[in-house]
């Protein structure tokens, strides 16, 4: 029997929520077709007639399809995954969740028997969530796109509380727009040698600022994990 110290394998003291654009599984369906007039190198996917392959043996002329030359593979490889976070983001401390809502039960009885005939079940979902105080233009474009913030300038009359001299000030301006919000989470513990990655995290801004006397405006992120072609969740320890 495994005892429960030999269980004892924890995550915890979130120090780093990475964030980047890139999937790290891309879907199957957008690889491209396989090409006779193309040259692959080792590990380059493509699909055919339907299925999906990784190229194993580097391709340099192009040429017909040569089976043996190609893995048929069902999900994307996980032995090779690229990480290449564009945000480190500022996350409030008591701002950040991820939960898997409670499976519901179904039960279906029948007459004369007053235990479950058969049971199914529904999981529940997945709900990522987390607060970033700050106005920086770069998670502002993350949030809203890129296309809804622009740079805006103003003055300000004189004796209009910033002193007895107009004043000149420039800034960003937001078009509080739903922008759908698609990458990959990934947290670092304090120790920098563990990580919990979401594969596929979708996700969408609010603007936060609810107690102007103590805490800062932020943007709220909240959405949930969609399936990829590869693991959902991912849990890795450094190795060097």
């Amino acid at each position: 029997m495994t005892n429960k110290r030999q269980l004892k394998d924890v995550f915890k003291g979130v120090a780093s929520l990475l964030f980047q654009t890139t999937p790290i599984f891309p879907a199957l369906a957008d690889l491209p077709e396989f090409s006779a007039t193309s040259t692959y190198a080792v590990g380059d996917k493509v699909q055919k007639d339907g299925k999906y392959y990784k190229c194993k043996t580097a391709i340099s002329e192009a040429g017909a399809w040569n089976s043996s030359k190609w893995d048929e593979i069902t999900q994307n490889d996980v032995s090779a995954i690229a990480l290449t976070p564009e945000y480190d983001l500022p996350v409030h401390v008591g701002d950040l969740s991820l939960n898997e809502g409670d499976t519901t039960v179904n039960h279906y009885k029948v007459l004369g028997d007053d235990s479950d005939w058969v049971a199914t079940a529904t999981k529940g979902d997945f709900d990522i969530s987390f607060l970033v105080p700050t106005l920086h233009t770069a998670v502002m474009q993350m949030a809203y796109g890129a296309e809804n913030v622009q740079a805006v300038g103003a003055t300000l009359a004189a004796n209009s509380g910033a002193g007895s001299a107009q004043t000149t000030w420039a800034g960003i301006g937001i078009n509080v727009a739903k922008h759908e919000v698609r990458g990959t989470i990934v947290l670092l513990n304090e120790a920098k040698n563990r990580m919990l990655i979401i594969a596929n995290a979708v996700v969408w801004a609010a603007m936060k600022f609810e107690n102007a006397e103590t805490d800062p405006y932020a943007v709220q992120f909240k959405g949930t994990m969609e399936a990829t072609d590869g693991p959902d969740i991912l849990f890795l320890k450094k190795t060097a």
